[in-house]
């Protein structure tokens, strides 16, 4: 009776779940869980009331041992090594999460060409200090994308004193 009662709760609760967007490739942001295609809270994140607490970890980790032999998966790839690039084939069709702060570290990690997070520094040379100043006026807005490979250039230029290209 006791090993029933978790599966009546954790049914219960996922039923309930906050979710908060689409899954990535079906993945969600830590303390996620994709359900039906949404990222919403985690049902292995309940407290199970009246169980002696070594039973319930007990039975969580043997629901999670029996989830995670289902959905394991080995993705061999014949690509050569990039340095920065996407890493997923969604990134494109998810760009709207790139500025999402609850997806940031997920898009950053998986679509950081996409969501132009790459930090290629170019290897320009420092501009003497008189030349250091800002000619253009949203360089505190683009300052995010100073060392891009993409941009670097043309913020090397405008930017000159936000992006920190004077010596």
């Amino acid at each position: 009776m006791l090993q029933v009662l978790p599966f009546l709760l954790l049914t219960h609760n996922i039923n309930k779940n906050n979710c908060i967007g689409p899954c990535f490739d079906s993945a969600c942001p830590m303390k996620m869980q994709c359900i039906n295609g949404e990222c919403c809270d985690d049902p292995f994140n309940v407290t199970l009331p009246n169980i002696v607490a070594t039973e319930a970890t007990s039975i969580r980790s043997s629901l999670e041992y029996s989830i995670s032999g289902l959905i394991a998966t080995t993705t061999v790839s014949t690509r050569p090594l990039i340095t920065c690039g996407d890493t997923s084939t969604s990134c494109r069709a998810m760009v709207h999460l790139c500025l999402n702060a609850v997806y940031e570290v997920m898009m950053e990690k998986h679509c950081k060409r996409t969501c132009n997070k790459c930090s290629l520094r170019p290897r320009l040379p420092k501009l003497h200090s008189r030349h250091c100043r800002d000619l253009g006026s949203n360089c505190a807005r683009l300052q995010p994308l100073c060392h891009t490979s993409s941009y670097a250039g043309i913020l090397r230029q405008y930017c000159t004193k936000t992006c920190r290209y004077c010596s």
